[in-house]
């Protein structure tokens, strides 16, 4: 086994469980969709996240070019896993009888999940140093505008409540991201 495999079995099994617990809130909402006030802009960032995972998990191939890990290095890769682990635990709780449904719960919570959305970009570009000058020089405008852009509309989303600002961020997150997926990862 490569060093590159044997570091990411920790990382794919944080990620797997991220993914495993997105994707187990939206079948417990199928399942159950008397039970639960849906909110389209909860259900949104839910899908934002399950994209940024498996980009995430796609992107961090980039780590096969290092020859010489760190436990440093190491310890940085699974901790950006466990802040997007913790992004989709945010998301959906165990247990919602506090809350009248998934709107009153996601802005009681908004100020956790977009303090870590917006770490998560200080992460990224860390992330993108660590890989090397050459993958820092390979990165478009587009991405450095992308994810300054997140970080500061995701520290006004921790001081706002306001439903239009919400659902407007949401979707502009939504679409920015795809859109970069399309054009980074498939139609290059």
């Amino acid at each position: 086994m490569d060093t590159f495999s044997y570091f990411f079995v920790l990382v794919s099994i944080v990620v797997g469980l991220a993914l495993t617990h997105l994707l187990h809130g939206v079948g417990q909402r199928i399942q159950h969709p008397n039970r639960f006030d849906m909110y389209w802009v909860h259900l949104a960032w839910a899908a934002y996240v399950f994209e940024y995972v498996i980009a995430f998990w796609w992107f961090e191939y980039g780590y096969t070019r290092i020859g010489q890990w760190s436990f440093e290095l190491y310890l940085f890769v699974v901790g950006y896993a466990i802040v997007l682990y913790l992004l989709s635990v945010i998301l959906f709780p165990d247990d919602l009888r506090e809350y009248s449904g998934f709107r009153e719960y996601f802005y009681a919570r908004r100020r956790w999940f977009f303090g870590l959305l917006a770490f998560c970009q200080i992460v990224d570009f860390a992330d993108t140093f660590a890989k090397g000058s050459a993958h820092v020089g390979s990165m478009s405008d587009e991405y450095w505008f992308y994810n300054a852009g997140t970080f500061l509309l995701a520290l006004v989303a921790t001081r706002t409540g306001s439903p239009r600002f919400h659902g407007a961020f949401a979707i502009l997150a939504l679409v920015s991201q795809s859109g970069f997926i399309l054009r980074n990862y498939i139609l290059l």
